[in-house]
């Protein structure tokens, strides 16, 4: 705070008033450098550091650097310049060139609009940054015509400054508009998009972009180039310049999922809830925020140690618990009816690939549609997976090309190519849960 007449008291016999009385007399010399005009300055008028400091406002190491030729900040030359009563510009002609301040933004003749503006408005650069909530960086940009703003903080400039919008975009008038150029992250787009009923395809042909690339600027996780946000606005039907307040803000946080009431309920972490399921961690985490469904089989187990109802879980969850029937695929939907039922029963590729005696890259191939299993295959198949033999037989038609007998009569290890016997042999543990007549479940995949 500068010390001014109105308040400091000037009572006989006071510090304050006998420092005043020396400091109107000698006038400020204007033709010296400022350093030395302030020696000139502080020596006529008998004042010590501390004394000069507290009428200029600033700490007395702060004038000693002054005197020593060290640049003022600019807006701190505004206040000098008002505890002096010289004029401004006056200073500012004495000042030297600031080794940390561009010449666009130290309030001289260099100085752009923006920078003279904020300096009279009395801001410092950081000052108005925060309260624009951007981030310093872009108002130095912004100031040295490095950037031009968008409309929304166009507005807000004038508003902090106490200008007309006008007068502040003609200030960006000789700053050419850049590919760089950005809006910012919209955190609120996907939610307008599923409101919409707007697919990140559809948003990705609106701007020409890929599914990926359009998915991360509708989930807020890049930034939206300037030139984008026109299509963006015209599809998510929001005003160009009013619908970046909207989409900026981001949206309310969903309500956790049933796994997470019921977990928490159980005072039970994610890592032991995987641990005593044996669900893996990622999923568990996925299942927790709801990005996920779970398989017929994660939702008995996690009802088992949740201590719920299986059928009111997978009611939570959509999760329909019949078992899957071949009838309920076509034909040539092979590749889907191995897959679902495989998840049904919870068995990742590998511990498929185990039970019946594979590779990981086999089970890919026939879930991708890329190959089929061979007719001998079948019955393993419909053993490991827990689906009827006869409905399975029904389903591929009674035969199968390049098989001699039917479906229905073809046993393990009667047709195969690998194993003891010349047919597929399993491991271990699956051998044991047939000749028990149990179907194939995760846990027992572990054995062999």
């Amino acid at each position: 705070m500068l010390l001014t007449n109105a308040c400091i008291d000037s009572g006989p016999g006071s510090e304050a008033g006998d420092l005043l009385g020396h400091a109107g007399d000698p006038p400020w010399n204007t033709e010296l450098e400022f350093g030395q005009a302030l020696i000139r300055w502080r020596r006529d008028s008998s004042l010590t550091l501390r004394m000069a400091s507290r009428i200029l406002g600033v700490s007395p190491s702060t004038v000693l650097k002054w005197e020593r030729g060290v640049s003022p900040r600019p807006h701190t030359l505004q206040d000098v310049a008002e505890g002096l009563g010289v004029p401004l510009e006056h200073l500012r002609r004495q000042a030297p060139s600031s080794t940390v301040y561009r010449p666009e933004t130290a309030g001289g003749a260099r100085t752009r609009p923006l920078a003279a503006a904020r300096l009279h408005a009395g801001y410092s650069q950081a000052g108005l940054a925060r309260q624009l909530n951007v981030s310093y960086a872009t108002m130095s940009k912004w100031e040295c015509g490095l950037q031009r703003p968008h409309m929304h903080d166009v507005r807000r400039l004038a508003q902090a400054l106490d200008l007309p919008v006008s007068h502040v975009q003609r200030m960006f008038d000789d700053v050419p508009a850049s590919t760089r150029d950005c809006v910012g992250r919209l955190p609120g787009l996907d939610a307008r998009l599923r409101a919409l009923s707007i697919t990140p395809e559809q948003l990705a042909s609106a701007i020409g972009s890929t599914e990926g690339y359009a998915r991360q600027i509708s989930q807020g996780r890049r930034t939206v180039p300037s030139g984008l946000w026109p299509a963006i606005a015209d599809l998510a039907q929001v005003d160009v310049d009013e619908g970046l307040a909207l989409l900026r803000d981001r949206p309310p946080a969903p309500e956790p999922s049933i796994v997470r009431r019921l977990r928490r309920a159980r005072r039970l972490s994610q890592r032991e809830l995987s641990a005593s399921t044996g669900i893996a961690l990622s999923r568990i985490a996925a299942l927790d925020r709801g990005a996920r469904s779970a398989t017929p089989s994660e939702v008995k187990r996690l009802a088992s140690m949740l201590r719920c109802s299986v059928t009111e879980l997978a009611g939570a969850l959509d999760v329909d618990l019949r078992p899957v029937a071949p009838s309920e695929f076509d034909r040539a939907d092979v590749a889907r009816l191995l897959r679902a039922a495989r998840l049904a029963i919870g068995l990742a590729r590998h511990q498929a690939a185990r039970a019946l005696g594979v590779t990981s890259e086999t089970i890919k191939r026939w879930e991708r549609g890329s190959s089929e299993p061979k007719p001998a295959r079948w019955p393993w198949i419909a053993k490991v997976y827990g689906l009827d033999e006869q409905a399975t037989a029904h389903w591929l038609s009674g035969t199968m090309p390049g098989c001699r007998e039917p479906v229905s009569q073809l046993r393990p290890g009667t047709g195969g190519m690998r194993g003891p016997a010349g047919g597929y042999a399993p491991t271990a543990g699956a051998r044991g849960a047939w000749d028990r007549g149990g179907a194939i479940t995760a846990d027992r995949c572990r054995l062999g």
